[in-house]
C-alpha cells in the first residue's frame, strides 16, 4: 500500500490537493501492475478531506484516544 502524511495545515483545499495527488499516484501504481490495495491517508486532523480524495484507510488515534501527553 501507500501511506501519505501531507503538510500539517488547516487549509482544507490544500489538504484535498495533497490527498488528490496521492490518490493519482496510487492509481498510477496500480495501472503499472503494482499490487497496491491500500491508500492510507488521513488522520484525526484531516480525515474528511482524505475520504473525499479516495482514502481507504484512516489513522484516527487522536480522535479515539485523545491528545498525546508528555509522560
Amino acid at each position: 500500500g501507500l501511506m501519505v502524511l501531507p503538510a500539517l495545515t488547516n487549509n482544507k483545499q490544500q489538504q484535498i490537493q495533497a490527498f488528490t495527488y496521492a490518490f493519482k499516484a496510487f492509481t498510477a501504481l496500480q495501472q503499472m501492475g503494482f499490487a497496491v490495495d491500500t491508500l492510507s491517508m488521513g488522520t484525526s486532523h484531516d480525515y474528511p478531506q482524505a475520504i473525499l480524495a479516495g482514502s481507504n484507510l484512516l489513522r484516527l488515534g487522536t480522535a479515539l484516544l485523545g491528545e498525546r501527553t508528555n509522560a
